[in-house]
């Protein structure tokens, strides 16, 4: 009987069929897989604009509703805080940041791009005060002779506390107070350099307490006005503020954040005026900000306005202060005024997201912040999110009641 032989395995022509159909299993499989990544990129990316829009909006916001706590007092607000401190034998002029809530630069790190710093506290905070009845101080004697500053009341100036003597159209000027005085009729301090005993009971050097004074920034000590009168007019009068314990050397005195956006698109935040920035957030392309101020004229009743915000106006050119006819920059003292009218600012900021598209997605030519302001698209190939709010100053709010 003849043997039957079976055929093993494929034919040349199958499997060259089955290579093609698998070629385009393949082909279908990564067309589809590239298709679906790519709105999952698109996606993820504008996901990824939302949510740095959101973040970086909510912490200018919480920073900004805080703005200026501490600095309700009318002979403080828009000050400067000027210091000597003594640094190796010799005494280093420092002025601190001018003492109000929000300040606005127009487009300082280009188009679009406004800094935003806020004072959010610090020292400040809660100061003690008392008025200032005696201060022998001039031009060419920046330390008083005895009995020191002669005060209303001793209100938390014991030794070691760092002190803010203030009048209304001046600039403060800091010291330190190193121990009691002497004089048998006034409340009085003394303020003089060398060492002296803390509240601690600690031997310590007074920083603040130059014996000469740089020759800038000028002291403005010798036109301040002695008040006998227990504060009656405290629109002349000068105010001791207790600040608390000097702090450390190399911490702040004031706590403000300034906000900007530097040519990386990225928003920074400093502790120290931009010197030393920490990113926060990235893909932010733009960061606009307006004061909102009460327009409402003075009455006697109500002499800073109603306390509703009427108007939002932009940093004026140069000054970069509300650019409004109310707010009044003939004066030192109207300057600190017209702050009080400053109730709220409003915040937009351009998110863009990370991914390039190959074909424009942005339809827009501009993006509108609010009313009246637009942003312009630079590249439509990619997507963007406009976030705004406004943030009310409560401090400036509660300020009158």
């Amino acid at each position: 009987m003849a043997r039957r032989h079976i055929q093993q395995g494929f034919s040349l022509v199958e499997l060259m069929v089955g290579v093609v159909i698998a070629l385009l299993g393949s082909m279908v499989i990564f067309q589809v897989f590239g298709v679906t990544e790519g709105y999952k990129r698109s996606t993820t990316s504008g996901g990824d604009a939302q949510s740095t829009g959101m973040v970086a909006l909510y912490t200018i916001e919480r920073d900004a509703r805080f703005a200026g706590a501490g600095l309700q007092d009318l002979i403080t607000l828009g000050a400067r805080l000027l210091a000597a401190e003594e640094s190796g034998g010799a005494a280093v002029a420092r002025t601190f940041p001018a003492l109000r809530p929000v300040f606005i630069t127009r487009d300082a790190q280009g188009p679009g791009k406004d800094q935003l710093d806020v004072l959010v506290g610090g020292p400040l905070t809660l100061p003690g005060q008392t008025d200032l009845l005696v201060a022998n101080f001039d031009a060419t004697q920046p330390i008083p002779a005895a009995p020191g500053l002669g005060v209303g009341s001793l209100n938390a100036l014991v030794p070691g506390t760092l002190a803010a003597i203030c009048q209304p159209g001046l600039d403060c000027t800091l010291r330190e107070i190193t121990g009691p005085g002497t004089s048998p009729n006034i409340f009085d301090v003394k303020v003089d350099p060398g060492q002296y005993t803390n509240a601690a009971g600690n031997l310590v050097t007074a920083r603040f307490n130059p014996g000469v004074w740089p020759a800038s920034p000028a002291p403005p000590a010798s036109t301040w006005v002695t008040n006998y009168t227990a504060d009656s007019d405290p629109s002349v009068g000068a105010r001791v503020f207790a600040l608390g314990p000097v702090p450390p050397p190399g911490q702040g005195l004031v706590a403000g954040r300034t906000y900007s956006v530097d040519a990386n698109d990225v928003l920074n935040v400093s502790g120290d005026g931009g010197v030393t920035n920490t990113p926060i957030a990235d893909g932010v392309v733009s960061l606009q900000a307006q004061y909102g101020i009460d327009t409402t004229p003075a009455t006697s009743a109500n002499p800073f306005g109603d306390g509703t915000v009427d108007v939002f106006v932009d940093p004026a050119a140069g000054t970069n202060f509300p650019n409004h006819a109310i707010f009044d920059t003939s004066s030192f003292q109207s300057i600190g005024r017209s702050w009080r009218r400053v109730l709220a600012i409003r915040i937009a900021l351009v998110t863009r997201s990370n991914l390039q598209e190959r074909t424009p997605v942005t339809t827009a030519v501009n993006l509108t912040l609010w009313p009246g302001r637009t942003w312009p698209v630079s590249n439509p190939n990619f997507r963007y999110r406009v976030f705004d709010t406004v943030a009310p100053i409560k401090s400036m709010v509660w300020a009158r009641r």
